[in-house]
């Protein structure tokens, strides 16, 4: 019996180191630079760096060595729910209570409630197969852009 419970633990540990694998993490937080702990979205650019979109800091950029705050003119809020790629590398940035701003390469745009959003509360982004643009709100359903056209 004992020679049983031998081969079986040998075989579980055998079996596990053939198809286990190992994965190593790197841990960033703010002692590594990151601007606060609370963080709700990720999204690499055309650059391949990475836009974290923060609780209450805005927007950090990673270039794969360090943090920097991302800066703009344009108010993209505080409270950063979603940020997307599109197929014309902009990044898409929704906020809790600021709405959307899009950044390309040389410009800033911000829509908003006042623009036609049902809501300012932007939770998700996906692009269709035609490029259009659908963002997901809280409180105002789906909208979906499509040539810089917004149909709330």
């Amino acid at each position: 019996m004992k020679f049983k419970n031998y081969l079986l633990v040998l075989s579980i540990v055998i079996y596990s180191s053939i198809i286990g694998q190992n994965y190593n993490f790197k841990r960033f937080s703010v002692e590594e630079g990151l601007a606060e702990p609370g963080l709700y979205c990720l999204e690499e650019d055309s650059k391949g760096e990475l836009w974290v979109g923060l609780e209450n800091g805005g927007i950090a950029i990673f270039d794969g060595t360090s943090f920097r705050p991302f800066r703009t003119k344009v108010n993209i809020g505080k409270n950063i729910r979603s940020i997307f790629k599109s197929s014309t590398d902009e990044m898409w940035i929704g906020s809790t209570y600021e709405g959307i701003s899009i950044v390309g390469e040389d410009f800033v745009k911000k829509i908003t409630i006042e623009n036609g959003m049902p809501s300012n509360h932007i939770r998700s982004f996906i692009e269709d197969f035609e490029g259009r643009i659908w963002a997901g709100t809280i409180g105002g359903g789906v909208a979906i852009f499509d040539d810089e056209k917004l149909f709330p």
